[in-house]
């Protein structure tokens, strides 16, 4: 749970609340190892991947609709690079990590 706050920019709280509303839904369901009963899995139920599996063709449309048709292929290169750049310097820092912003 920790970890897939953290990845998505969460807090911990507010993430275990979007996860009880999964969990109410039935697309989630918790999960705790019996040989680590400290750590809590979040899987996916059948109703879970197919709801994904949805929204996900439904976001690719989207993109394709509203952005992918509409560039040429020199210019889908550029953006790239550009996020890439964006990306790089984007990432969250952990806990105990300082970055400095001089060379």
């Amino acid at each position: 749970m920790n970890e897939l706050a953290e990845r998505i920019l969460y807090s911990k709280s507010g993430f275990t609340r979007v996860v009880d509303r999964m969990e109410e839904a039935g697309l989630v369901r918790r999960v705790r190892p019996e040989n680590d009963r400290r750590t809590i899995l979040i899987v996916l139920t059948d109703k879970g991947t197919e709801t994904m599996e949805r929204a996900r063709r439904q976001h690719r449309d989207g993109i394709h609709r509203h952005f992918s048709e509409h560039l040429s292929d020199t210019d889908v290169k550029a953006l790239t690079r550009a996020l890439e750049k964006i990306s790089t310097h984007a990432r969250p820092l952990r806990p105990g990590r300082i970055r400095s912003s001089t060379p």
